[in-house]
């Protein structure tokens, strides 16, 4: 992505991606505790980090800005 900024300025910057590689990790660790039989509040953090993670990168993305 770095390189792909340089040589295409208009490509997203990394940082812009950020939010969503952060929401879809936290999907993957919920799906990783539901597989592994962990306890309901872990499951139910991971989402709550994911759902955080997704409004910020709805909010960063608006197209009213």
């Amino acid at each position: 992505l770095c390189v792909l900024r340089i040589v295409i300025a208009k490509a997203t910057p990394p940082l812009g991606f950020l939010p969503t590689m952060l929401a879809g990790a936290a999907l993957l660790l919920a799906l990783r505790g539901a597989l592994t039989d962990a306890t309901w509040p872990v499951i139910a953090a991971w989402l709550l980090a994911g759902l955080a993670a997704h409004l910020l990168d709805v909010y960063l993305r608006r197209p009213w800005r």
